[in-house]
């Protein structure tokens, strides 16, 4: 059932000066059910349309979920396996083995060297859902012959919570109604649909924030506040400032991708191993809040995971005690290994969270998920940088390579 929409302040930590964000409660399974192995999630896309997600982790990193867009679309299958490495247009192999001794190989389009994607044309999707909703057992086989069960323990439960979500949620337009509950509808033939009222949209900033490289041939990750209502675009690195462009945006969960002309970046961000994030995990981030003010090289703070969700149990974030200020917007936040955790967004406005409770609330600071930005790089077809290394960084280690990737970002006009 939709959850009232509930808003607090959040900073949004461009510089000079923050904007108010409304943050609210996104609707349907926002929180995210688990069931054994398995998690469902529930989110928003770009157009206001919600889409489904379950997913099944093993231990190794190695991640398999279904997606659904709705109920007259058929589901994709998602996979990521540290072990692959497809090479540019080829494809990666798996087969599913299911009870009886019934096999089916099927090809999963390759979205960078370790993710792809079964986008269900085949029959994939459908017989591996059907399996799992009929409690028979079923095992991904892939091309290095590493075997890995699907929990069926609770596999029918989640199947079956998986279908009633795809048809109250997936694909439909989510708006508000009277009394501020968000409703599922479908979208007006040839209409476009509906803005998303669930937040009050950030104001632009006119001087940018932060943003860090993730692919050697110029693109930059940022967030989309931090570029709003920008006429000029520039990346500020490597002692040079040059004009970038959109390359993708998704204002729903506020993240951007620009490409700067001509940019060469010898380091790029690595993304975690999805679902691997941990209450307690060091949280570093490296940016360049109150320009002008503070260095100009930039700043590395340090803190920690403080929850696996944002406010409101909001499951596209994580909340750390990391210190940001306005300027550290769209920064990277790396995890212990150095790879990414999640994109620095906001902060929990103090003083009118202390004129609502009366009391002052401290480092209460948020970040977009890693997982959040990887199906965001999926659907904008940009290569997702698996982990390079699984070992502990020292926190000189950890600056360096904040450093190395971090950009900051102006935006004027």
């Amino acid at each position: 059932m939709p959850y009232r929409l509930f808003i607090f302040g959040l900073i949004l930590l461009t510089s000079p000066l923050g904007a108010c964000w409304a943050a609210a409660e996104t609707a349907g399974v926002a929180h995210p059910q688990e069931f054994g192995s398995w998690n469902l999630s529930y989110d928003v896309l770009t157009d206001n349309k919600g889409y489904c997600r379950l997913g099944h982790t093993w231990p190794n990193g190695v991640f398999m979920e279904f997606v659904s867009f709705g109920p007259k679309q058929a589901p994709v299958i998602s996979a990521i396996n540290p072990a692959w490495n497809i090479a540019e247009n080829a494809a990666a192999t798996i087969t599913f083995e299911a009870d009886g001794g019934d096999r089916r190989t099927f090809s999963f389009q390759r979205l960078s060297s370790r993710q792809a994607i079964d986008p269900g044309a085949d029959g994939a999707v459908a017989w591996a859902l059907g399996n799992l909703a009929a409690g028979k057992k079923l095992v991904a086989i892939f091309a290095n012959d590493e075997r890995y069960s699907l929990d069926l323990t609770l596999g029918q439960v989640a199947h079956q919570k998986f279908d009633e979500c795809a048809n109250a949620w997936a694909g439909k337009v989510i708006t508000k109604d009277a009394n501020g509950v968000q409703v599922a509808s479908s979208a007006p033939p040839n209409q476009p649909a509906a803005p998303n009222t669930a937040a009050t949209p950030p104001q632009p900033s006119a001087t940018g924030g932060t943003g860090f490289a993730f692919t050697h041939d110029g693109i930059i990750i940022t967030n989309s506040h931090v570029i709003a209502g920008c006429h000029a675009i520039v990346a500020v690195t490597q002692g040079r400032k040059v004009p970038a462009a959109v390359v993708a945006e998704d204002q729903t969960n506020d993240l951007a991708a620009i490409r700067a002309e001509g940019l060469t970046f010898d380091r790029v961000a690595s993304v975690s191993a999805p679902n691997t994030t941990a209450i307690g995990e060091k949280a570093v981030t490296y940016g360049f809040p109150l320009y002008g003010a503070l260095a100009s090289d930039g700043n590395f703070t340090i803190g920690y995971v403080s929850a696996l969700s944002g406010m409101r149990d909001d499951s596209r974030f994580v909340q750390i005690s990391t210190p940001v200020q306005p300027g550290n917007s769209g920064g990277p936040l790396l995890g212990v290994s150095g790879n990414l955790i999640g994109v620095v967004t906001g902060k929990l406005d103090a003083v009118k969270m202390e004129k609502i409770s009366g009391q002052l609330p401290e480092n209460v600071n948020f970040a977009i998920k890693a997982e959040t930005l990887s199906l965001f790089l999926q659907k904008n077809h940009i290569p997702l940088n698996p982990p390079v290394s699984e070992a502990e960084k020292t926190d000189v280690e950890l600056a360096a390579i904040g450093h190395a990737i971090a950009v900051r970002i102006a935006c004027g006009g």
